[in-house]
């Protein structure tokens, strides 16, 4: 069973932190589980995360910002196993990299101790590096791995701190097209604080700042035809605007979310968060895309209206038939008996059900234990089939875990004569597979 159970990292990251204090409350068949599934899936994020750093590293030392004499890098060197050798050397882009620079390439050879696939070097597009570097300084799985013992939710570093560890150089090539000509992340990932939500939150900001300066600064903001004031490669542009702009959206308000459920404060009230999400607004609508971008800039917008219980309606049918079948970052828009809705990534749609869950256990302090059970059986049967067509059914594991825990404490407190397989019978498990009959989320 548990080889079926797959979780998401953070979720593993939540389980593996708290497990001293919560473990108590689990049954031993549900520790096995839990366990079994933790330790498969961190060993496995932390083999793709080697390979990613791995490669990495060669990137920023082809690009000059390793010294091949530093101590620590040899030391690095030294460290690695065939495998981990071989996958570096097939990562190299030879000609672009080095160019007439063949002396620097023999001595990463000469270091690599290994010949083997030099003379099957491919060449690979030269925007792999900034992708790579992206993905290692947005996603957090590689630091929660690394501080998974101490993770703390209330600190963030200010911009200025940042700024000493994070360096950035946008140029553009002769065909016009902008790209990342070198970003130096030594600092940064050996600096990078243990509180991997905030940090993550803190590094979109920076990152706005400076895609906002190096390639906005000389255009009219007012103007939404970014394309036609620079001649910029559409390919290029899309990937870079989405990449980073839409995909900093999706973390933003995540991020957002989860500060939310964990402190209990609407953080979308602060002026911080509404400049924040303005700015990313105002990007996303510089698109030559407008039906796209800005149907999607919809989509955000009610997700947002939703944490602050604003009503606001969704776009428009016609529109959204349009997008039938488009996603972005795990955003997505489907079709279901003529039906139209749009499903967020799990990470926040599971922020989503567990601040609701929350927010019920609040209101309903002082009332009964029937009333309580019944409300959260409507929540859940609400959102079943909703996590069952975004493929994110795997959060119902946590999710029956945790409402089991919370159901059994507020038994305790309020002295009930429940007994435990009673309380665990009101769980979401015991209707996992009965998804048929429930119904869309509203």
């Amino acid at each position: 069973m548990s080889a079926q159970i797959y979780f998401e990292f953070r979720t593993l990251s939540w389980i593996y932190i708290n497990w001293p204090i919560i473990n108590f409350y689990v049954t031993r068949l549900k520790f096995r589980i839990y366990k079994a599934a933790v330790q498969k899936q961190k060993g496995l994020m932390h083999y793709l995360q080697m390979q990613l750093i791995n490669s990495l590293i060669v990137y920023l030392f082809v690009l000059q910002q390793i010294d091949i004499n530093d101590d620590y890098f040899l030391d690095y060197l030294n460290s690695l196993n065939d495998i981990q050798k071989i996958f570096i050397i097939k990562n190299i882009y030879y000609d672009k990299l080095f160019g007439d620079n063949k002396r620097t390439f023999h001595l990463l050879q000469k270091y690599l101790n290994t010949n083997k696939y030099t003379a099957k070097v491919r060449l690979k597009l030269f925007d792999i590096i900034y992708m790579k570097v992206l993905f290692l300084s947005l996603e957090s799985e590689w630091l929660a791995y690394q501080h998974i013992n101490n993770v703390y939710f209330y600190n963030m570093k200010s911009f200025k701190e940042f700024l000493h560890y994070f360096k950035i150089n946008i140029t553009m090539s002769l065909s016009g097209t902008y790209f990342i000509k070198y970003i130096n992340l030594l600092n940064f990932v050996s600096n990078w604080h243990s509180n991997f939500l905030c940090s993550r939150l803190t590094t979109n900001l920076v990152l706005h700042t400076f895609i906002k300066e190096k390639l906005l600064s000389n255009i009219n903001l007012n103007s939404l035809y970014l394309q036609e004031q620079i001649n910029t490669d559409k390919y290029f542009f899309h990937m870079y605007f989405i990449q980073i702009i839409i995909y900093n959206l999706c973390l933003e308000t995540h991020l957002l979310y989860q500060l939310k459920v964990f402190t209990d404060k609407i953080f979308f009230s602060t002026l911080l968060d509404f400049k924040i999400l303005h700015n990313r607004f105002e990007l996303l609508l510089l698109s030559k895309n407008h039906i796209v971008l800005f149907t999607w800039y919809e989509i955000f917008l009610q997700l947002i209206n939703d944490s602050c219980s604003v009503r606001k309606k969704i776009v428009t049918t016609n529109i959204v038939k349009l997008l039938h079948g488009i996603s972005f970052m795990d955003y997505f828009i489907y079709n279901y008996n003529n039906i139209y809705f749009y499903i967020a990534p799990s990470s926040i749609a599971q922020s989503f059900l567990l601040s609701k869950t929350s927010i019920i256990f609040i209101k309903l302090k002082g009332s009964s234990k029937i009333k309580l059970v019944i409300t959260l059986q409507r929540l859940l049967n609400n959102w079943i089939k909703y996590f069952y067509l975004s493929n994110s059914i795997k959060i119902f594991f946590l999710l029956d875990y945790l409402i089991y825990l919370k159901l059994k404490r507020w038994s305790t407190r309020r002295h009930s004569t429940w007994k435990i397989n009673q309380i665990r019978s009101k769980s979401i498990y015991s209707q996992i597979y009965q998804l048929r009959d429930i119904k869309f989320i509203k």
